[in-house]
């Protein structure tokens, strides 16, 4: 895990009772070996503790729809990913977005958002706490997009 994200999660009331006490080596991959070896997925949920960024560099182009986690004690590491993000779906017709606050498994907004949009709302929630997850779906898809299945989505 990353030491700078611990710190920055620490003063956060989510992980009060948290404890990263113990060191462990993992392998790791990129989304894109991912993808070579199972195909492209139709959802992709990003959940790795504050290595979505570099999770997303490891992906040269859009998926159909993905989520990561938004902590506002990590406010800067959730741009960057939503950035990220965002210039990925430049050629292929951008991203839309919309959120779920505090593990609620439900969108908030009653429509999906454009990247200023949804950096306004973040910016908003940053001094009150509120975490919760991104997800970003493609506003279109680009032409002979293949699915998991292999098929044209």
């Amino acid at each position: 895990m990353s030491p700078e994200w611990i710190g920055s999660v620490a003063t956060d009331r989510s992980f009060a009772k948290v404890r990263w006490d113990r060191a462990l080596d993992v392998n790791v991959t990129t989304l894109d070996s991912l993808i070579a070896v199972h195909g492209m997925p139709s959802f992709c949920k990003i959940d790795v503790e504050g290595f979505e960024a570099n999770v997303l560099e490891g992906l040269s182009r859009p998926l159909r729809a993905l989520s990561f986690e938004y902590i506002p004690s990590a406010h800067e590491r959730s741009l960057t990913a939503l950035a990220i993000v965002d210039e990925l779906g430049t050629g292929a017709g951008g991203y839309r977005y919309n959120y779920s606050p505090v593990e609620s498994m439900r969108f908030a907004s009653d429509r999906w958002l454009d990247a200023t949009e949804l950096v306004r709302l973040l910016d908003f929630f940053r001094p009150f706490g509120r975490s919760g997850d991104i997800y970003a779906r493609l506003s279109r898809y680009p032409s002979g997009y293949r699915g998991r299945s292999g098929g044209a989505s």
